[in-house]
């Protein structure tokens, strides 16, 4: 029930830009702090294990910040820039009274315009009409390695074949007959932006480890 519970919530605010609410005076507080272990460990959507986090400062759960403390920095460590910008719209009041909150924002401000300064390498810095050209011709390598082995091959002579294109508008393509038709579909305009744990790729032996004691209830 719980990873169910979990999972609804995180697909429902997968593209929130703001912290999840919530309520976790209303539990236990060894429950409520073992939850937010948990939803960290399992790598909720940090719109959800932020806002699970920041509600439990906010309840008095946790007035060392022994135990949130660690969390948000983990968090920070994790998804940089995702935590930056929830926690970015956090009250001046919520701030200041709650130091680690305020240190894991600052933090998080920090090695934003850190990595805006470093050098970055080439091919990120290409120009749109750059990209552009660069993208046009692998596509033109990539087709030209297609024909060239469907004019090689005998089965490809013996099926029929259709083509999926898109741009401004998508089409089906379609021989029959030996003439060329096209069915032109409509299209819906959909973009999602998700930021992956920084851990899984720089070290993901490593973060199993932290993923299994946070899951038991222990600090990362």
């Amino acid at each position: 029930m719980g990873k169910a519970i979990e999972h609804e919530l995180s697909v429902t605010h997968l593209r929130a830009e703001a912290l999840t609410p919530f309520e976790p005076g209303r539990i236990d507080p060894v429950d409520a702090l073992l939850v937010a272990h948990r939803l960290v460990g399992v790598h909720a959507t940090p719109a959800v294990s932020l806002g699970w986090i920041v509600a439990c400062l906010q309840a008095g759960l946790d007035p060392s910040e022994a135990t949130l403390g660690p969390l948000l920095r983990h968090m920070a460590r994790q998804f940089p820039d995702t935590t930056r910008q929830l926690l970015g719209g956090a009250a001046p009041a919520l701030t200041e009274r709650y130091p680690t909150l305020a240190e894991t924002i600052r933090a998080s401000n920090a090695l934003y315009e850190h990595r805006a300064q470093a050098p970055r390498l080439k091919e990120l810095t290409l120009s749109v009409e750059d990209r552009i050209i660069r993208q046009s011709r692998r596509l033109q390598e990539r087709r030209d390695i297609e024909q060239h082995a469907e004019e090689a091959s005998v089965f490809a002579q013996i099926v029929t074949r259709a083509h999926f294109k898109y741009a401004q508008q998508a089409a089906f393509q379609f021989n029959t007959g030996g003439e060329t038709h096209e069915q032109v579909v409509s299209m819906q305009e959909f973009s999602l932006v998700y930021e992956l744990p920084f851990l899984e790729r720089t070290d993901p032996l490593g973060a199993e480890g932290i993923r299994n004691r946070l899951v038991e209830g222990s600090l990362p």
